[in-house]
């Protein structure tokens, strides 16, 4: 199909035209973030079966499982330890009550899967702004 003079094809509005939004950006860099969190924690297992030449121990029985019960699972051997990753926009900033702790942050489903898993693993809350000091107090 031919465009008509002076008129710009729908390929030049793609790129020309300024997005509405951006959504798409900003859930990129969550998981982006999310993944470089579980990444680090696979960096802490490895780090943590080197012998003491640096070497890789024979008997490695570590992994990082995504997706799983939660965000992800940080395993070595038998232990596990549950993540769950809340990503905060700088608007939004710390979690600041127990309350929003415990809901939006995630720690009363971390709770649930403990308890649904028998308490036999350990969990933690990764988070981008962190916690301010009352809600720190759970």
């Amino acid at each position: 199909m031919e465009s008509l003079v002076g008129v710009p094809s729908a390929r030049q509005r793609l790129f020309s035209e300024p997005q509405l939004d951006d959504s798409g950006a900003d859930t990129l860099d969550r998981y982006n973030w999310q993944a470089s969190m579980a990444a680090a924690d696979g960096l802490r297992l490895y780090l943590d079966s080197l012998d003491g030449d640096g070497r890789p121990s024979k008997d490695i029985d570590s992994r990082i499982v995504c997706e799983l019960q939660e965000d992800w699972a940080a395993v070595d051997g038998d232990a596990v330890e549950l993540v769950s990753a809340k990503h905060r926009d700088v608007t939004t900033g710390p979690f600041t009550t127990v309350n929003a702790l415990a809901d939006a942050g995630g720690v009363a489903h971390l709770f649930g899967r403990w308890n649904a898993l028998h308490e036999t693993v350990t969990c933690r809350l990764v988070t981008t702004f962190g916690l301010s000091s009352d809600a720190q107090k759970l």
